[in-house]
């Protein structure tokens, strides 16, 4: 890396660059395509071949490249609506509710009217554009308007200038901010893995185990639900909200503030989503504060569920995550249209089989070392993600030369 004073500044309209860099707008170094939907009242729209991505897909997508979403389009689908085929590394950026997500096509595929694509030339590269926007979400953000919900519009994406480093030195960039996020990456992957065997054991012992070690019980009879804790209020706390709980992610990020409603936790305790589609995607949570018996926050769109035992704790997450567990969840929701919520005591009801204390105790020692390691991977990605988020600004403007 180069030190800043050796390298030459020039003035531009959007402030001091180095020398050698250009200004260019997103139609310089790239072409920029709108997406559509197909009609929906027409079924042989959908369930084809081809992979069409929503905003909704990159509501809890972290990968920098994406195969595919929820659904998929027919060709009829394709030729009947605005919808285009969109190569493979084009980078995908939602424009509207909201502005800012990003990704980058692993294969060719299409985007509904949320997205503009673009497809980029000799002037830079997919993974550079990626990471130059990515250091720019507020910029995109700042050019929206809109009053019902915020849209940047493809005319304006298309006009906003941004600085563009050598072509060389754009790859030697990203190659750097690559290497950060392949190992990031490949520790979520390994998680996810992880969490597969848990779920494995967990079948295995708890739901093809012979009846003779297990008895007929309800949840309640093994944890409580959004239970009690002393703690101070109106003093800055661990604080999560719906955003900072990711999918299949055993320990959770974050935030201090002062907290003013909501369920508190601590650690071993799982947290369940009450609302759709957060619940249906998997949004819960394993509490982990190293070992600390430090209480924290969860908002009021979470279910606190305590272990009654500490051996309860990884069985209560994995049957959280389940899908016989979630699809009770669901049909437990009361409430208004549009403020439904899952219903406590319908979850205290449900039934599963409890096993005795022995196979009990012996799940505990087989999972608690897979759930330490997911910890410490998720507790290595959160240092390089901080390692990343510092150095892209930098690499962005010239700060630092590579």
């Amino acid at each position: 890396m180069q030190k800043l004073d050796r390298t030459k500044f020039k003035q531009t309209e959007l402030g001091p660059i180095p020398e050698e860099w250009n200004i260019f707008t997103i139609q310089d170094v790239s072409e920029v395509i709108g997406g559509g939907t197909p009609s929906t009242e027409d079924q042989e729209n959908f369930n084809g071949n081809i992979a069409w991505i929503t905003p909704r897909d990159l509501s809890i997508y972290k990968e920098r490249y994406i195969f595919c979403g929820e659904r998929n389009i027919s060709d009829k689908g394709l030729s009947s609506s605005n919808a285009k085929l969109i190569p493979k590394n084009s980078v995908l950026l939602t424009t509207r509710a909201p502005v800012g997500y990003l990704a980058i096509s692993k294969n060719e595929m299409t985007t509904n009217q949320g997205f503009h694509s673009m497809v980029p030339n000799e002037k830079t590269s997919s993974i550079f554009l990626y990471y130059l926007l990515k250091n720019n979400v507020q910029k995109l953000v700042d050019n929206a308007s809109g009053s019902t919900f915020q849209e940047l519009n493809g005319k304006t994406l298309k006009s906003l200038t941004f600085a563009f480093p050598t072509i060389n030195e754009q790859s030697r960039i990203a190659t750097i901010l690559s290497s950060l996020d392949d190992k990031i990456e490949l520790n979520r992957q390994m998680n996810v893995t992880l969490e597969k065997i848990a779920s494995a054991l967990f079948k295995r012992w708890f739901v093809d185990v012979d009846s003779k070690y297990t008895r007929l019980g309800t949840l309640s009879e093994i944890c409580e639900f959004n239970p009690t804790y002393k703690l101070q209020k109106n003093t800055a706390t661990k604080y999560v909200e719906m955003k900072n709980l990711s999918e299949a992610s055993l320990s959770m990020d974050f935030a201090e503030r002062v907290f003013t409603s909501g369920s508190k936790f601590m650690n071993r305790d799982t947290l369940l989503a009450r609302i759709t589609p957060c619940l249906e995607n998997g949004k819960t949570g394993f509490v982990d504060f190293l070992g600390s018996q430090e209480v924290g926050w969860g908002s009021t769109e979470f279910i606190i569920m305590h272990p009654k035992k500490e051996e309860y704790a990884e069985l209560l997450y994995i049957l959280a995550r389940s899908n016989d567990f979630r699809d009770y969840a669901v049909q437990s929701m009361s409430g208004t249209s549009g403020r439904q919520r899952v219903s406590v005591d319908a979850l205290k009801d449900f039934e599963l089989l409890i096993p005795d204390d022995d196979v009990l105790k012996k799940f505990h020692v087989a999972v608690k070392s897979l759930f330490s390691r997911i910890l410490l991977n998720h507790q290595e990605n959160q240092r390089l993600v901080k390692v990343r988020d510092s150095l892209l600004p930098r690499l962005m403007s010239g700060r630092i030369r590579v």
